[in-house]
């Protein structure tokens, strides 16, 4: 959470608290700061005990890092798949091979298929000072 937090922002976080808050309020606003944080961390541990209760044995299947969106997307684009360029044993490239048999299998559907078929006419062209016509679906 915090992790691009370093030092010298600390350091100004406490100056900054030392101003607004006094030297006599300090150090109870801190250790109200930190029971606050223990009732917190105690909460999420009740949780995952009150999960692991529940689930019995499957817990230990849950990934609970999973959940988290950052490491969701990390998975999906760093996949154990090969690169999409890697040459082959052979020296193709996988994106070359695979190009030419869809073509030739495109170009067979398309001779099954028969001839093309327009369904509209072209629309009739328009003079220079002409404007086009109003649809009013459009607006």
């Amino acid at each position: 959470m915090f992790s691009s937090l370093g030092w010298g922002e600390i350091i100004l976080l406490l100056i900054v608290g030392l101003f607004i808050f006094g030297p006599d309020r300090l150090p109870s606003i801190a250790r109200d700061v930190s029971g606050a944080l223990k009732k917190v961390r105690g909460f999420v541990t009740g949780a995952k005990e009150q999960i692991r209760e529940e689930l019995g044995d499957d817990f230990a299947d849950l990934d609970l890092g999973s959940l988290n969106p950052r490491e969701f997307v990390r998975r999906q684009l760093l996949d154990d798949d090969p690169p999409p360029f890697a040459k082959r044993s052979n020296g193709a490239s996988r994106s070359g091979s695979t190009r030419v048999s869809t073509t030739k299998a495109h170009s067979a559907t398309m001779a099954d298929a028969g001839p093309a078929v327009v369904s509209r006419p072209a629309p009739p062209l328009r003079t220079v000072g002409e404007s086009p016509p109003y649809d009013a679906d459009a607006t």
